[in-house]
């Protein structure tokens, strides 16, 4: 006889027991430049005391001081080393369940080419959807710690109470599982702004974010420099119509840019950047996730300073990237 079920009553599937993650994020030009982006560095709150010992300590290696994207390859080569050297950290402890995602998107785009757009609430959002989209593929029922740099014309309450509501994430989970399965939704445990300089991790997320932007806005400069090497004097002709000869920044940058591509091909993870010239993760589920924005549908417009400044909520709810 197949056992019956009591009516009223529910199975809970079998999941996977709750893990507390840390997510440590920063962004690249938020309102300046087409290209703008927002990276966020996840792992285990288990690891986070250690690896952020060892992370600091490797950053001050060569050098004293922050390490921030927009000096790596200025006034000389001596943060290039450093740079590198943190990328490697980072990725060498993959396998401990580090992982990397990285929003980019294109002010140019039909989503953005909107008159008054409002930069500030458009960061908001896509911060929102940045850090959904990871809670997701972290897993159900996990909790999550947020530990943005500061930012002081963010409302990050607002981004918080959105993370939080049931509605975020009523699609995806319990339109199929039901009410009674609401505890499997991921939750916002803890939301708190720090300080990049004391924090390696966001300065880990300044570093990978800036170079997301970089190699958006400079797709032919990063193309020219894979094809020729970066040691070569004179990349371009004399026509400067379309493009620019590379700068000793540009060529300190792109041996970073270039050391995590590498670092990532031989790993087998899935990160371009030959193709299209600047860094693209086509698989999203892999651990070092460049996700280039792409309006989700007609609907789908960059908020405008007229009327409320911002509002998160199933009107601009992110669709499957996937």
């Amino acid at each position: 006889m197949i056992p019956t079920r009591a009516p009223g009553k529910v199975t809970p599937p079998l999941i996977s027991p709750t893990i507390d993650y840390f997510v440590f994020s920063d962004e690249s030009r938020h309102t300046e430049g087409r290209f703008r982006s927002i990276a966020a560095v996840s792992l285990p709150a288990s690891l986070v005391e250690d690896l952020s010992a060892k992370l600091s300590d490797v950053m001050k290696c060569a050098v004293k001081g922050e390490l921030k994207w927009r000096n790596v390859g200025r006034g000389g080569k001596k943060n290039v080393p450093r740079a590198t050297a943190t990328l490697d950290f980072f990725l060498s402890h993959l396998c401990s369940g580090l992982r990397l995602d990285i929003l980019i998107w294109d002010t140019h785009d039909p989503r953005h080419a909107v008159k008054a757009r409002d930069d500030v609430a458009n960061y908001s959002r896509m911060f929102f959807h940045l850090h959904r989209n990871l809670m997701k593929r972290r897993g159900t029922g996990n909790r999550f710690h947020l530990r943005p740099d500061k930012l002081v014309t963010i409302n990050w309450n607002t981004i918080r109470d959105c993370l939080n509501s049931d509605g975020t994430w009523r699609k995806g989970t319990q339109e199929i599982l039901g009410e009674e399965f609401r505890w499997v939704i991921p939750k916002v445990a803890t939301f708190k702004e720090v300080e990049s300089a004391l924090t390696p991790f966001v300065q880990l997320a300044d570093l990978i974010a800036g170079m997301a932007a970089y190699t958006s806005t400079n797709p032919e400069t990063i193309r020219t420099l894979l094809a020729r090497g970066p040691n070569q004097a004179e990349l371009f002709s004399e026509d400067h119509t379309t493009r620019r000869n590379p700068s000793d920044t540009d060529r300190g940058r792109f041996k970073v840019v270039s050391h995590l591509y590498n670092a990532c091909k031989s790993k087998r993870l899935g990160v371009s950047l030959k193709t299209q010239g600047y860094l693209l993760t086509r698989d999203p589920r892999n651990p070092v996730n460049f996700w280039h924005y792409k309006p989700q549908h007609s609907k789908d417009k960059a908020p405008t300073k007229s009327g409320t400044r911002e509002k998160i909520d199933d009107t601009f709810e992110l669709r499957s990237s996937e």
